[in-house]
C-alpha cells in the first residue's frame, strides 16, 4: 500500500468516525430496556375485553403512598394526586384508593396504599412518562410519602444503570488493555494501533445503534454487549494483522482470515433473529454490522495506519523491561507432547469439561424482574415494601377472561393450589374475570406451572382467554423451545459450509463445530451454579440469586460465545491450513500452526476476556452473568479446546482431517477458499524480510 493511499484511507476513516460520534452521541435516549417476552395473541384479546368490558388495563407503573390513608387531609392529597396523574400526558389511566373506593388498593393496616397507572405508548414513551413521574412526584409531598415501582419505572432505572456500567467497564478495561498489548508488542505506538481500532469500533456501534432505533426498538443490553463485543473483536483482528505484519510484512493473507473469522461471528449473532424477541433480535441487527465494521477497519485503517507509522513502529522497545511472554516455540512443543500421547490429554480435559457442565442438568428458568437491581434501588426496595404490606402478587395477577357464557366455579378451586394467595371472581355483562394472586414470583417455575394448569381447564361452553405476566413467561418458554432447534440448525448447517469452504476438509469441519459446543460447557454449569444456586457469588459481587435462570440468557450466550469459538478456530485453522498446503505434512503443519499462532490466541482471548469480564463489574445481575459466563467460554476455547484438543484430535485423524468425498472436493476446488501454494508463501516471506 502507498503511502498517499494510506493518508486517504486514515482521513476517510477519521471523518466516518467524526459522523459516528455525531449520529450516536444521543444513542442512549434511544434504547429501551424491554422485549423479554413473546407477544401473545390470546394475552391481547383478554386484555382488549378487560379493558372495554371491566375498564381495567394491567398497571405498568405503581406508586406506593405512605400515610394515614384514612385521614380526611390524606384524603384529599391521594384524590388530588390522581388528579393531577390522570392530567398528564402519557399516562392512560390511574386508580387510588381515595378515587374508586376499591379495598385492593389500601393496605390492611390503612398505612399506605396504591395509586395504579397505566403509561401509554411503546416501551421507550412509558419509560419517558415513567422518568417524569418519578421525578415530579416521588418524594415528600405534603402528608404523603411517594415511591415508585413497576415495569416502566424498572426499565427506565435498569437502562440508566446499564449507561453507567457501561461507562465503568470501559474505564476498567481500558487501562488493563494497554497494558496487554504493551506486553504483546514491546513498543507503545505498537501496542496504541489496536486500540485506537477498538475505538473506532465503539463510536461505529454506537452509531449503527443509533440508526437501528429509528426502524425497530433496540434493546439497552445492546449498547452494552455490542459495545465491548466490537471493542474486543476489533483488538483481536488487529492483534492477528499485526503480529502476522511482523512475522513477514504481508498481511493480504491475515486479511482474509479476519474477514472470514468476523464472517463467523456475525453469521452466528444473526441466529437470534430467529426469536421473537426485541431483546434478541435487536441486539442481532446491531450486532452483525459492528462486527463486520470491527473486521472492516482492522484490514482496511489498520494497515493503512502501519504504513504511515513505518519505522516508527518499532521505536521505544521496551523488552528489558517488561516480563517476558510466551513465545511460538512454547506453543509449538506444547503440541508436539500432546500429539505424542493424544488420548492420555484429550480424556481428561473432555471429562472435565463435562463435569463442569453437570449443574446446567437441573436449570431452572425464568424471567428478569426488579431483582436485577441493585439492592439498595428504589424500584426493587418499593416493589418489596408493597408485597410485605399487600401481599404478593397483587398487582400482576394470572387472569383468566370467561365469555361465551363460560362457568366461573371450577377457577375458583385454584384458590387451593399451594402457588395461589387469593382468588377473585367479577362478574359483568355476562363476562367472567377470574384474578388469582399468587404467592410465588410469577416468572418463576411456580407461576409457569399455574398458568398452564388454567389451561388445561376446559370449560363445557364459552371460551377462556389468559393473560398476566406468568402466562407470557409460559408463551415465551414455549417460543423459545420451539425456535432454538432452527437456530442450532442454521449455526451448524452456515458454520459447516464456511469451515469446509475455508478448509476443504469434512472431518476438519465437524470437528470444530463438536469442540464449539464443548468450549460452552463451562460456562453453562457456572451459569447455574453461580447465578441460580448462589455459590461464590462474592467472587462476581453481590447480587440476588434468584433460583433460576432468565431463559432468553443460554440462547444469546450460546450464539455469542460459539460465534467467538468460530473466531479463534479460523486463526489456527487458517494457519494449520497455509502449513498443510505449503508441505502436506499433517502432524507438522498442526505443529507449526499451533506454534505460530498459540500466543496470538492466547492474547486475544485475554483482551477480549478484559472486556467481557468488565461486565462482571455491573450492579445489574444478568449484565454480571453474561460477562462471566462469555470469558469463561472465550478462556475454556482458546485455552483447553484450542491448546489440548484440537492437537490431539488432529494428531488421532491424520490426513483424514483434510478428507472429502469426490463430489464436494470438486465443490471445494470450485468454490473454496484457496491457500497460496508453497512457492507464493516463500515469495512472500522473502519479500517480507528484504522489506525489513
Amino acid at each position: 500500500m502507498s503511502k498517499s493511499r494510506a493518508r486517504l484511507i486514515v482521513l476517510l476513516a477519521a471523518l466516518g468516525v467524526g459522523l459516528a460520534a455525531w449520529i450516536g452521541a444521543d444513542v442512549a435516549g434511544h434504547l429501551a430496556n424491554g422485549g423479554y417476552v413473546a407477544t401473545s395473541e390470546e394475552s391481547e384479546r383478554a386484555e382488549r375485553v378487560l379493558r372495554e368490558t371491566f375498564g381495567v388495563q394491567r398497571p405498568n407503573m405503581l406508586l406506593h403512598v405512605t400515610a394515614a390513608v384514612d385521614e380526611p387531609a390524606v384524603g384529599q392529597a391521594g384524590i388530588e394526586l390522581t388528579r393531577h396523574l390522570k392530567a398528564l400526558p402519557g399516562v392512560v389511566s390511574a386508580q387510588s384508593y381515595w378515587d374508586t373506593g376499591d379495598p385492593r388498593l389500601r393496605a390492611a393496616n390503612g398505612g399506605s396504599a396504591i395509586v395504579a397507572l397505566r403509561l401509554g405508548g411503546d416501551e421507550n414513551a412509558a419509560q419517558r412518562t415513567a422518568r417524569q413521574i418519578v421525578r415530579d412526584f416521588t418524594g415528600r409531598h405534603g402528608p404523603l410519602a411517594i415511591a415508585a415501582t413497576g415495569e416502566a419505572p424498572g426499565n427506565a432505572e435498569a437502562l440508566d444503570q446499564g449507561d453507567t456500567d457501561l461507562v465503568t467497564a470501559e474505564l476498567i478495561a481500558a487501562p488493563v488493555i494497554l497494558l496487554v498489548l504493551l506486553l504483546v508488542f514491546r513498543t507503545p505506538l505498537a501496542a496504541s494501533l489496536p486500540f485506537a481500532v477498538g475505538v473506532v469500533s465503539v463510536v461505529s456501534t454506537m452509531a449503527v445503534l443509533r440508526v437501528v432505533a429509528e426502524f425497530t426498538e433496540v434493546s439497552t443490553f445492546a449498547l452494552n454487549i455490542t459495545t465491548l463485543l466490537g471493542f474486543g473483536l476489533a483488538i483481536d483482528y488487529s492483534l492477528f494483522v499485526l503480529v502476522r505484519h511482523r512475522e513477514d510484512g504481508d498481511v493480504r493473507s491475515a486479511a482474509r482470515t479476519v474477514l472470514f473469522s468476523a464472517l463467523t461471528v456475525a453469521i452466528s449473532v444473526s441466529a437470534l433473529l430467529i426469536f421473537p424477541l426485541y431483546f434478541l433480535s435487536s441486539l442481532a441487527i446491531a450486532a452483525i454490522p459492528v462486527v463486520m465494521i470491527a473486521g472492516l477497519t482492522s484490514v482496511t485503517v489498520l494497515p493503512a495506519l502501519i504504513v504511515l507509522c513505518g519505522r516508527w513502529l518499532e521505536h521505544g522497545d521496551l523488552s528489558r523491561f517488561l516480563p517476558r511472554s510466551a513465545k511460538g516455540p512454547v506453543w509449538g512443543r506444547l503440541a508436539e507432547l500432546i500429539m505424542r500421547r493424544p488420548l492420555r490429554w484429550a480424556v481428561p480435559v473432555v471429562l472435565g469439561l463435562l463435569v463442569l457442565a453437570t449443574p446446567f442438568g437441573h436449570a431452572k428458568f425464568g424471567l428478569t424482574d426488579e431483582r436485577i437491581l441493585p439492592p439498595d434501588s428504589p424500584v426493587r426496595t418499593t416493589a418489596a415494601a408493597i408485597e410485605r404490606e399487600f401481599g404478593q402478587g397483587s398487582f400482576d395477577p394470572l387472569t383468566a377472561v370467561l365469555v361465551g357464557g363460560a362457568d366461573p366455579a371450577p377457577y375458583a378451586a385454584l384458590g387451593s393450589e399451594h402457588e395461589v394467595s387469593k382468588v377473585d371472581i367479577e362478574s359483568r355483562g355476562g363476562v367472567h374475570r377470574v384474578s388469582i394472586a399468587l404467592s410465588v414470583p410469577p416468572y418463576s417455575a411456580g407461576g409457569e406451572r399455574l398458568a398452564r394448569k388454567l389451561s388445561e381447564i376446559r370449560p363445557a361452553t364459552g371460551e377462556v382467554l389468559r393473560t398476566g405476566p406468568s402466562v407470557a413467561f409460559a408463551h415465551t418458554k414455549d417460543v423459545i423451545a420451539e425456535r432454538v432447534p432452527y437456530a442450532l440448525a442454521l449455526i451448524c448447517a452456515a458454520m459447516f459450509v464456511l469451515l469446509f469452504l475455508f478448509t476443504g476438509g469434512l472431518l476438519v469441519a465437524v470437528k470444530a463445530l463438536v469442540f464449539g459446543a464443548l468450549s460452552l460447557t463451562a460456562s453453562f454449569g457456572a451459569m447455574v451454579f453461580v447465578f441460580q444456586d448462589g455459590h461464590l457469588a462474592w467472587l462476581v459481587g453481590d447480587f440476588t440469586a434468584t433460583g433460576y435462570l432468565d431463559v432468553t440468557v443460554p440462547v444469546l450466550m450460546f450464539c455469542v460465545a460459539f460465534g467467538l469459538s468460530m473466531d479463534y478456530e479460523v486463526f489456527l485453522l487458517a494457519r494449520i491450513r497455509e502449513e498443510y498446503a505449503a508441505t502436506g505434512d499433517n502432524e507438522r503443519a498442526v505443529v507449526a500452526g499451533l506454534a505460530r499462532t498459540g500466543s496470538v490466541i492466547s492474547s486475544a482471548a485475554l483482551l477480549i476476556g478484559v472486556v467481557l469480564l468488565a461486565l462482571v463489574t455491573s450492579e445489574m445481575s444478568v449484565l454480571k452473568l453474561l460477562g462471566l459466563g462469555l470469558f469463561l467460554a472465550v478462556f475454556v476455547d482458546a485455552v483447553l479446546v484450542r491448546g489440548v484438543l484440537v492437537p490431539a484430535f488432529m494428531k488421532i485423524a491424520g490426513r483424514a482431517n483434510w478428507w472429502a468425498p469426490p463430489v464436494l472436493r470438486r465443490v471445494h476446488s470450485r468454490l473454496g477458499i484457496k491457500e497460496p501454494s508453497e512457492e507464493v508463501l516463500s515469495d512472500r516471506r522473502r519479500v517480507g524480510r528484504d522489506r525489513h
